[in-house]
């Protein structure tokens, strides 16, 4: 005769259940994100989350001070703003912002000049 432990608990059709979800949940929220992580950093594609904009390494050698000055030089040559040179000025804000907070001030004074707002903060 086989001994019974008891009445079968009521909850493990639910807990099997919520192991299911879970396990659904990783399998396609969890398991495509560290793939595609994977392949970014293989491959050198990052990503910014907040705008969605690419964000390319800076190639070796050239420092963000060098791609700043690069960037004002450009800006001289320039009459008005193009998506070319603000797209330029938005990667290295993604790159270099928060190492050089003086040199990002005087890029946003140069496109704001560009952009024709030339009022004083």
């Amino acid at each position: 005769m086989a001994m019974n432990a008891g009445p079968p608990n009521p909850y493990a059709r639910i807990r099997k259940v919520g192991i299911f979800i879970l396990l659904g949940l990783m399998l396609f929220l969890v398991v495509p994100m560290f793939i595609g992580a994977y392949n970014g950093i293989k491959t050198g594609d990052v990503w910014d989350p907040i705008t969605g904009d690419k964000v390319l390494s800076l190639s070796e050698g050239e420092s963000c001070l060098t791609q700043a000055e690069s960037l004002i030089r450009e800006a001289g040559k320039l009459q008005k703003l193009e998506a070319k040179w603000e797209e330029k000025r938005r990667e290295w804000t993604v790159k270099c912002r928060t190492s050089h907070p003086e040199t990002w001030d005087m890029l946003n004074i140069t496109r704001r000049n560009l952009r024709g707002d030339v009022s004083e903060e």
